[in-house]
């Protein structure tokens, strides 16, 4: 038997370990490792020893305080009561030896400081100072835009609740992207945690002089200055929120402070100025009621994220997909706006050809660069290749004629449901077009410069005159993918 000094799983020494081994924790789980420690408990990720899921656990030892006693509990109350996709999932609560606290929760393997301490390294940036290339600033906005989403649930609960310690650190990173069991929120990777400082706020009450909110919160740099007196709301959570915005973009935002990151003619120059003044208007302070509410600052980075080009884009894609039901095509069903996000609802296909070119020879026993040697791959790279020509051909027979301007692997899709009687289907119409052949001749020609390279023809590529046979030129590249033949040798 281990020594009555030794050290208990929590990291707390104490005349209890005799009695270690008897207790829930140690009999139902295999600690793992010490992954974070706050001011009120240190988290352990462990393995359940039944059912070999992983959890994180927080072992609290309340002794004489009763302070921390109360946040621990008030942590317990919320987690129990708020069951989201947006929070951290909190399974079970007991009372361990000697004083001892646990709750078992969702293990999140990354918080938001982690995320962003690899993020510029990730894109190729070697310093904070330099600027962002496009695809940096895209998933930015996207973490950002799930935070906001998180913390807009909170405020949007009856009664309301006000976080009060938003930090990089309290938010998770979680890789299930499973969803909800009504899959209301199926992407959400963005989680809440630390509701050790939250509070309820019911406007009606809180919002009058004589029944303000306690100011025994933990200070943070990211705590809005208000909370350190009695009268405040949830906009508190909005000026967390500006601070953890600027490390995500890796802004300054002193009034002060000029973009000089972003020159006049870099790409994203317009779009992280507005952001900027976004972010230092969430900041308002002492007019605190001045800053936005989290809704509104989700949707304005969501229309300012994509163009007016990207829009158009897509509701040609959803009109296109209306207006067509045969099988050569991948089945719409419905398309709907919400909180300026649009949804569309299609056909599920399990695999695209890009994939299935990718297994085709391991499945025939021979090495991706070598020729076809098998009758049954030449005949079923044929029967493939006939599917797609009668997809297309179709498009180019419908009144008026669609070019789909955009033909390649990704954009063929594999229905693996026999009950169609059809396996190759087209999608991704958001740059097919109509084509009047009765049009005068000038005009039918005339396009724009779209398309993918590798696979469009080349006088679309250069926005010369074309008409549906820029398709044929598609097709002929993807044969070429199909049958592993190469033209430019």
């Amino acid at each position: 038997m281990e020594s009555k000094t030794s050290q208990h799983p929590s990291g707390l020494s104490g005349d209890h370990n005799d009695k270690i081994d008897k207790n829930f924790y140690a009999d139902h789980f295999e600690l793992l490792e010490k992954i974070g420690q706050g001011a009120f408990g240190i988290v352990y990720r462990v393995k359940h020893k039944f059912d070999q899921e992983v959890y994180a656990i927080k072992i609290v030892n309340f002794l004489d305080n009763n302070d921390s006693k109360q946040h621990i509990l008030n942590e317990v109350k919320h987690l129990a009561k708020i069951r989201s996709d947006y929070v951290v999932k909190y399974y079970n609560t007991w009372y361990g030896n000697c004083n001892h606290l646990y709750i078992q929760m969702e293990y999140c393997p990354q918080t938001l400081r982690t995320v962003l301490a690899d993020k510029g390294l990730v894109f190729g940036r070697q310093s904070p100072a330099e600027p962002m290339n496009a695809y940096e600033y895209y998933i930015s906005c996207e973490i950002f835009r799930e935070l906001l989403e998180c913390v807009q649930y909170l405020h949007e609960l009856k009664p309301q609740i006000i976080h009060r310690n938003l930090t990089l650190n309290n938010v998770l990173i979680s890789y299930n992207t499973s969803g909800n069991v009504n899959n209301t929120n199926p992407r959400c990777f963005i989680k809440l945690g630390s509701f050790a400082f939250a509070i309820e706020h019911d406007k009606h009450i809180h919002d009058k002089s004589n029944n303000t909110h306690t100011t025994n919160v933990d200070t943070n740099q990211y705590m809005a200055p208000e909370v350190k007196r009695i009268n405040y709301n949830h906009k508190s959570d909005i000026y967390s929120l500006a601070l953890i915005g600027a490390e995500i973009f890796d802004l300054e935002l002193d009034y002060r402070f000029k973009l000089n990151d972003y020159p006049k003619n870099h790409a994203l120059n317009k779009h992280v100025m507005f952001l900027h003044r976004m972010l230092q208007s969430m900041m308002s302070y002492p007019v605190c009621n001045d800053r936005p509410e989290c809704r509104q600052v989700r949707l304005v980075i969501i229309w300012d994220t994509f163009s007016e080009e990207s829009k158009q884009k897509v509701l040609k894609e959803v009109k296109s997909l209306s207006k067509m039901d045969t099988n050569f095509v991948v089945k719409y069903y419905n398309s709907w706006l919400e909180f300026n996000h649009l949804y569309i609802q299609m056909d599920f296909c399990p695999q695209s050809l890009t994939s299935l070119l990718k297994d085709k020879p391991i499945v025939f026993g021979r090495q991706p660069k070598d020729p076809i040697n098998s009758v049954f791959e030449y005949f079923i790279s044929c029967e493939i290749f006939k599917e797609l020509l009668e997809c297309v051909q179709y498009l180019h027979e419908s009144s008026p004629q669609v070019i789909h301007r955009d033909l390649k692997p990704d954009n063929i899709l594999i229905d693996t449901n026999i009950n169609s009687n059809w396996f190759i289907k087209l999608c991704d119409f958001g740059l097919a077009t109509d084509n009047n052949t009765d049009g005068q001749t000038v005009d039918r020609y005339k396009r724009t410069a779209v398309g993918t390279h590798g696979y469009a023809a080349l006088e679309v590529l250069s926005g010369k005159q074309y008409n549906h046979k820029s398709d044929v030129y598609s097709l002929h590249a993807i044969g070429e993918e199909l049958f592993g033949f190469d033209f430019q040798s």
